[in-house]
This record gives C-alpha cells, sequence and structure tokens, in this order.
C-alpha cells in the first residue's frame, strides 16, 4: 500500500476487504491488519486469483492478486526384508508394495521416481528409476543379507526406508560328480554340466580365467551331458551323442584338439566326435574308452603314460590289445 496527500498518513487506520474472487479455502484477509492467513485446507489446481480494496480516510485503493496453494503431500516408504534370490536364477521384486502417499488424493504410484540413497545391490540387481523394481539375475552368493536405502520421489516430496536383501546359492540336483586339482565338476540331473573352483587356464570352461565361488554353467553344454573329468587344470565331458570336448590347460596337447593352445570354452577332440563311452582326465594327459571297448590316449608321454611303447607326445591314437575290451578306466 502506498499513500500519498496525507503528510500525517497512518496504516493502522486503513481497512481492507476482498471485493472480488476469493481466498483458496482456510485462508482470510484481516481488515485491520490486510495480513493473508490461516491453514488452507486443499491445494488450488490453478493460481487463485482476487481483489482486494483498501479504504484510507474515505479514499479506496484496488489490486489483483493470486497465488497457488501447493498440496501437503507425504510420501512414506515401509522398510522390509525382501523375499530371498538366488544365483544364476533371475530375480523381481517391486518396492511399490512398501509406497504410500498421503495429502493427494489424484496420488499416482507410477510418477514416482526411484533411486538409492545409499549402500549397493547384490551384484547383478539393480533398481529401476521408473517403476520401482528391483530386478536382475544375482551372479554372487551374499555372506550376510545386503542393506542399502531407497528413496522415493513424488510431486517434491520424499520418503525412503531401509531393505536388505540376501542372495542364496544356486540349487540342483546332482547326476554325477569329478573333482579336479582345484576345481569340482558336476552334471545335473537335466543333463547340464556345471563347474566351479580354480580357473586359471580355463578349466571352468565359462570363456574366461575367473575363479568362481559358486557353480558356473560350461559353455554350450547346458544339457545333455552324460560324462565328466576333471584333471589337474582340464576338464572333458561326454555327450549323449558320444563326442567328447575338452578345455582348460593345453601346455602338453591333452586336450587333443592337436594344439597345445589354452582353451577356455570346451572343443572338440580330434577323431572322438561319435562312439566315446566314457573319459578320465589327468594333469597332462587324458584317455578315453570308445562304445566298442577300444582305448585312446593323448599329451604328455614323457614316461610312457599313453601306452603307445615310445615316449612321444600324440593327439589321441587306438592303443592295441590282443584279447580283452576296455569297461573302466582311471588316469
Amino acid at each position: 500500500m502506498h499513500v500519498t496527500g496525507d503528510p500525517a498518513y497512518d496504516i493502522n487506520s486503513a481497512r481492507w476487504s476482498v471485493v472480488e474472487g476469493g481466498l483458496p479455502a482456510g485462508l482470510s484477509l484481516d481488515a485491520v491488519t490486510g495480513v493473508v492467513a490461516g491453514t488452507p485446507t486443499a491445494a488450488t489446481t490453478a493460481p487463485a486469483s482476487f481483489t482486494v480494496q483498501v479504504t484510507y480516510k474515505a479514499k479506496d485503493g484496488q489490486a489483483v492478486y493470486s497465488f497457488d496453494v501447493a498440496a501437503n503431500i507425504v510420501v512414506t516408504l515401509a522398510g522390509s526384508t525382501l523375499p530371498k534370490a538366488t544365483v544364476n536364477t533371475a530375480y523381481s521384486t517391486s518396492l511399490q508394495s512398501y509406497l504410500s502417499s498421503a495429502g493427494d488424493a489424484a496420488f499416482d504410484a507410477a510418477a514416482t521416481r526411484w533411486s538409492l540413497a545409499e549402500g549397493t545391490l547384490p551384484a547383478g540387481l539393480s533398481l529401476d528409476a521408473t517403476t520401482g523394481e528391483v530386478a536382475g539375475t544375482p551372479t554372487t552368493k551374499t555372506t550376510s543379507p545386503a542393506s542399502f536405502t531407497v528413496l522415493a520421489s513424488y510431486k517434491g516430496s520424499d520418503g525412503q526406508a531401509v531393505y536388505t536383501i540376501e542372495v542364496g546359492g544356486e540349487v540342483f540336483n546332482v547326476s554325477k560328480l569329478d573333482v579336479g586339482g582345484n576345481h569340482t565338476c558336476a552334471i545335473t540331473t537335466a543333463g547340464g554340466l556345471k563347474c566351479w573352483g580354480r580357473n586359471n587356464y580355463g578349466q571352468l570352461g565359462d570363456t574366461s580365467t575367473t575363479d568362481r565361488l559358486v557353480p558356473v554353467d560350461v559353455f554350450g553344454l547346458v544339457s545333455g551331458v552324460v560324462g565328466v573329468s576333471a584333471g589337474e587344470n582340464h576338464t572333458c565331458a561326454v555327450t549323449e551323442a558320444g563326442n567328447l570336448k575338452c578345455w582348460g590347460i593345453n601346455t602338453s596337447g591333452q586336450l587333443g584338439d592337436t594344439s597345445t593352445t589354452n582353451r577356455v570354452t570346451p572343443v572338440d577332440v580330434s577323431g572322438l566326435a561319435s562312439g566315446v563311452a566314457s573319459v578320465s582326465a589327468d594333469r597332462n594327459h587324458t584317455c578315453a574308452i570308445t562304445t566298442t571297448g577300444g582305448l585312446k590316449c593323448w599329451g604328455l608321454n614323457n614316461y610312457g603314460q599313453l601306452g603307445d611303447n615310445s615316449t612321444t607326445c600324440r593327439i589321441p591314437f587306438q592303443l592295441r590289445f590282443a584279447t580283452f575290451k576296455i569297461n573302466a578306466l582311471k588316469t
């Protein structure tokens, strides 16, 4: 308010009133002080517009005012222990069921944005910023439940809570098992091959040389495996079709692929694409029994361990037996 022409102007003599429009519910204009005050009871959907008149010594002045009343939104998240996850198994759980809001009759959970405020999710899992879904495929078993804080933001209001989640080891049924120098392999009842442990030469067959604390699938052998043998640093497997595959260290040709190149995934053994009944892998050499009872060996032969009457390293070759067939062997 501004007054001219009255050297003795006294604002306390002015009187105030709303002459057009209205104040938002819960607010009022004090006729003596000109103060708009109160507790708004509802949010405005558009700016509220109203005309105020001030009267001083029979003189009037008017002006139009407008303002918004924002919703008093309170977002609340309830902390919880989330459902348990399993290594190498797809996982998904939504945090929206833990979300609530007050102060917004038209609350839309889909408009909420999610983020991690503190801590981290287990490896392989992530939080979707739009849906609030924790999802992914865990890659590592937790030694204790992982704890993390989630922030949910909606129309300028935030809520946060602490969640915990445990990742357990993969569960599968085993039909056959073999233990190598520092690694282990198992055939599942579904015919898949899984290995774990030391992997410095690729003996786990998972395309890497990374040691694994939990079982991982052998590349290309998720089904159809009937036999396995874990050597010191290499591994061999027999498929339903009688095909023999090996992987890992190959410095002595123990993989039988006509090279001395280490392999991080299974390779076919030369000449044994079919007709193999079983296999046995040792430190530097390997032997296989064929379905006709024959025996083939390859790899290091410095002590004649291949049985070919020499000390020459070999690719797979047939050993000659005059009067008997081979049913089983151990290198």
